[in-house]
């Protein structure tokens, strides 16, 4: 009796393996390099941590000194949304439960514009985005940032970065080159923006926000007098 269950068990195994698709190889470091550089249009050069490196870059990602290749490559695929969870469902395979940011009330806010503005919504290539985040001019008086408490109540915060529409003729590129938008959770720093042109497209934002409990966006060089340079539409937390 022991013996056949034995042989039934070694068939069964057997059988397991040469089913087509069963048990199939995870991609490699480099293929999944590849995977990112062709999502983001980037070209193969260098070695592979230089080329993680220069993703990183591309995406404003900071990696912690000493974390390994693979969660570096791991929180790329995340911000990109490459990861395998289906878009709409949380970790666990359930609907996601996000709110907008502009429905919170901000705990401190300078300089800031926190609400729709019709003029401020559409983007270059026609996208239309009805809550909006973007600086208003100082005139030197004080910081463009904005604070929300959260209190660790929210996992990733996602939106979409893009150059307005309404952007004056008149501003040079290199304005808008120089224009950042900084993400920190308790004042650690999580997301600095890509250099944006005014020809490129809106490009997607995710970060992560487990356990922060205050969040602050900060805009650098990121207007003038006739508005701004870069706006962040859609914004939306997710628990």
């Amino acid at each position: 009796m022991k013996m056949n269950q034995k042989r039934l068990c070694v068939l069964l195994c057997t059988l397991f393996l040469l089913m087509p698709g069963q048990m199939a190889c995870a991609a490699s470091l480099p293929e999944r390099v590849a995977a990112l550089e062709a999502e983001l249009g980037m070209s193969a050069e260098g070695s592979i941590g230089e080329r993680i490196t220069a993703l990183e870059n591309m995406l404003g990602i900071e990696p912690a000194p000493g974390t390994a290749s693979v969660d570096r490559i791991a929180a790329l695929e995340k911000d990109l949304g490459l990861t395998e969870n289906p878009a709409g469902e949380n970790e666990r395979g359930g609907p996601e439960d996000s709110v907008l940011l502009s429905s919170l009330e901000p705990f401190t806010c300078s300089y800031v514009f926190t609400d729709f503005s019709t003029r401020q919504y559409k983007d270059m290539y026609g996208g239309q985005h009805p809550s909006t985040l973007f600086s208003e001019a100082s005139l030197g008086f004080g910081d463009n940032e904005v604070e929300y408490l959260l209190d660790g109540a929210y996992r990733e915060m996602r939106g979409v970065l893009y150059i307005p529409k309404g952007l004056s003729s008149l501003v040079e590129d290199v304005d808008v080159l120089r224009a950042k938008v900084k993400i920190y959770g308790d004042d650690r720093l999580l997301y600095t923006s890509p250099a944006m042109q005014r020809k490129d497209e809106p490009s997607p934002l995710r970060v992560d926000l487990t356990g922060v409990r205050f969040l602050k966006i900060v805009f650098e060089d990121a207007q003038d007098i006739g508005g701004p340079y870069i706006v962040i539409g859609d914004a939306e937390l997710i628990r």
